[in-house]
């Protein structure tokens, strides 16, 4: 949020201006905040606690010069949530090294200021947590620490045990603090215990020990907590619990928090594991329910659940523009297609950093112009609509299809296709390799989709064409002429579809959840 002050006077631009900014801490400030005072002497003064904020005036200063003169002012800005960040958190082939030190510079592009490592599918990470890094991997993931280092985003590591760690083991205890202190030597000092998707049982020594799964979570955690305290003077730790979504109170919760420290801060994701809404109701019953040390991880625009093949790429929406006043941060989980997930992702850092004046047609529209070549942006907005999210909220182009398709509106669904055609000619010339590669299963199902259509419309439907549609690893959200041609028994063969997941929203009307 900006606080701006001027009476639209400026003064001369001192030489080497930069060199002559004087630079002051502010106790009262939090995180990233920042304050520029331009005085009519030609002062400039820089009020910031860390090296982010600084950059962020020096960022915003810019905006103020004009030529050799500078406008005499005052901005106050503090950005909504404190903790701002991705976590690489999704099922699936985590990314390469490419792309995540790619994250990084997206993060200082989009004022992210936080990565979190939790490649599901990391074996070190998850599965085989008890086992050290191989030295070519530890040697990739010092590397990505070392770039986060040099550019001013915060690391995160994030380890999940839950499968098969003994509470009752004292050598599961001395392997799991041997893993952390493996990272610990790589100049880590933020970590997260993630305790997600894993069965609330324990065995029957387990039990007699600590009662309940809650319990020894909670000891697990703490001792996490104690030990990094005993080996670091500054340090952060984070836990996501296995009941991480959900309004209420729950046996697990309750006994996870009459137990772990204050200190340690606790994840969820709203409502559901991808919710449709986050409003500020849920966030002031969640704060009594999981206290205020609270993290929203935001499950857009992963696609790792039901159906793996969609490709989210609309705006992030249905967020209370409060929920920073009940967070301490907030995270968003991306997709597989780590270059396509930056524009839902762009627009999620737009919300993190200002959520006050967040509104998601005009930051879609900031996302495509900051990170599409100018010449395909127009193109960009068209798939953007073909793939909307579908997932928070009901997909518009979806219904627009529907109902073209219920009506026969032949006259309308031409031009669509038309339209289709051609933005699928054009963004098959884009001049970036790595986002032409993961756009290609898009356009090959647009192209497909277009050529069933003149199939229709001349009543020659090829079922080969079906089959290589059903069959993509990513796709559009629209499937109506595939139900449409379905529904009229336009084929002598079975047609699956994909089904929509299920909108959870009307149970929290019914207050079933």
């Amino acid at each position: 949020m900006k606080d701006f002050y001027t009476r639209n006077e400026y003064v001369l631009l001192k030489t080497d201006y930069v060199n002559k900014i004087v630079y002051l801490n502010d106790d009262e400030f939090v995180g990233d905040e920042y304050e520029i005072n331009v005085k009519h002497t030609g002062e400039i003064v820089i009020y910031a606690n860390n090296e982010r904020g600084r950059n962020y005036a020096l960022e915003s200063l810019e905006e103020f010069i004009s030529v050799d003169k500078v406008l005499i002012c005052t901005l106050h800005d503090k950005p909504s949530f404190i903790l701002r960040g991705i976590i690489e958190g999704f099922y699936g082939k985590p990314y390469t090294k490419k792309e995540r030190l790619d994250i990084i510079d997206f993060c200082v592009r989009t004022k992210l200021n936080t990565y979190f490592y939790a490649p599901k599918d990391d074996l070190y990470h998850r599965m085989n947590w008890r086992d050290l890094y191989p030295e070519v991997e530890l040697n990739n993931l010092k590397d990505l620490i070392d770039y986060a280092k040099e550019r001013n985003i915060d690391f995160y590591y994030c380890i999940a045990p839950g499968n098969d760690f003994d509470y009752c083991l004292e050598e599961d205890y001395e392997k799991f603090f041997k893993k952390i202190k493996q990272i610990m030597d790589l100049g880590v000092n933020k970590f997260a215990l993630l305790m997600d998707d894993i069965p609330l049982k324990l065995t029957d020594e387990q039990a007699k020990r600590f009662e309940t799964v809650g319990n020894a979570h909670a000891y697990l955690s703490n001792v996490m907590y104690d030990y990094l305290r005993n080996e670091l003077k500054d340090f952060n730790l984070l836990m996501c619990p296995t009941d991480y979504f959900q309004l209420g109170e729950t046996p697990y919760r309750t006994d996870l928090m009459k137990s772990i420290y204050s200190e340690i801060g606790i994840f969820w994701t709203g409502y559901n594991t991808v919710s449709e809404k986050i409003d500020e109701r849920q966030a002031k019953k969640i704060n009594k329910v999981l206290g205020k040390n609270l993290y929203l991880w935001d499950n857009y625009p992963v696609n790792d659940f039901w159906c793996k093949e969609r490709v989210y790429l609309g705006a992030i929406s249905n967020r209370s523009v409060n929920l920073c006043n009940y967070h301490m941060g907030y995270v968003c989980n991306p997709a597989w297609l780590w270059n396509l997930s930056k524009i839902p992702l762009h627009t999620m850092a737009q919300y993190a950093y200002d959520s006050s004046s967040y509104y998601e047609q005009d930051a879609l529209k900031n996302a495509i112009e900051d990170l599409i070549e100018e010449d395909y942006q127009n193109a960009f907005e068209s798939l953007c609509w073909y793939s909307s999210s579908g997932v928070i909220e009901e997909n518009h182009f979806d219904t627009v299809m529907s109902e073209l398709y219920k009506e026969k509106n032949f006259k309308v669904l031409d031009k669509i296709y038309k339209e289709m055609e051609y933005v699928s000619r054009k963004l098959r010339t884009y001049p970036d390799k790595d986002m032409l590669e993961e756009l290609t299963p898009l356009l090959d199902y647009m192209d497909l989709e277009v050529s069933l259509y003149k199939g229709l419309k001349k009543h020659k439907i090829d079922p080969k064409i079906i089959k290589k549609m059903t069959s993509l690893v990513a796709r559009t959200s629209n499937q109506e002429i595939l139900r449409y041609i379905k529904n009229n028994n336009l084929v002598d063969f079975e047609i699956e579809l994909t089904e929509k997941r299920m909108n959870y929203w009307r149970y929290l009307d019914e207050e079933k959840l």
